[in-house]
Parts: C-alpha cells; sequence; structure tokens
C-alpha cells in the first residue's frame, strides 16, 4: 500500500487544503474498501487539487480521459474512481460534489 499521501494535508493549518485533503482521503479509503486499488493517476490528480494547481472540475476531466484511453476489459467488473467514494461504471464516471 503506499504511504498516505494525504496526511500532511490533513493536518495543515490552511482550511482549504485541509477540507481537500480529508475528502481525498475518504474517498481513497472508501475505494481500498470496496477492494479496488486507486491508480497512481488517481494520487497525482489529488494531490494537485489539493495544492490548487487544477480545479475538481479539471480533475474529474483527468479522471474520465484516463479512463477513455484504458477502457474496460468485458470481464472486468471495475468502478470509476471518484472524488467522493460514489461508485460508477467504468464506461462513463460520474462524480458527485
Amino acid at each position: 500500500m503506499i504511504d498516505d499521501p494525504f496526511k500532511e494535508y490533513i493536518t495543515q493549518t490552511e482550511p482549504d487544503k485541509r477540507y481537500k485533503g480529508y475528502a481525498w482521503s475518504t474517498a481513497i479509503g472508501l475505494q481500498a474498501v470496496d477492494g479496488l486499488t486507486p491508480s497512481e493517476t488517481l494520487y497525482k490528480t489529488a494531490v494537485d487539487n489539493i495544492e490548487g494547481n487544477i480545479t475538481l472540475e479539471d480533475a474529474e476531466n483527468r479522471i474520465e480521459s484516463y479512463y477513455a484511453a484504458k477502457p474496460a476489459k468485458a470481464d472486468d467488473n471495475r468502478f470509476a474512481e471518484s472524488a467522493f467514494g460514489r461508485k460508477e461504471q467504468a464506461e462513463k464516471p460520474i462524480f458527485a460534489y
């Protein structure tokens, strides 16, 4: 398992980074509970969003592009990654805000 890259953000005193770090950490934790392994793309996207380099909408587009470039196999029962833990089929991910 990857070390929690969000730990430093959750302990930040800057409220926006703390909130975003907590939200991303929770979403990724929910995926682990479901037996899913988040991609490196999701981790990088999450950190970019927390740092303010991209908006949540940009994060959504990046993740959708990732799945569009890497379509699910016929026997693949994976779910798309969501910023807030909502599970959707990988063919067309929908994100909850």
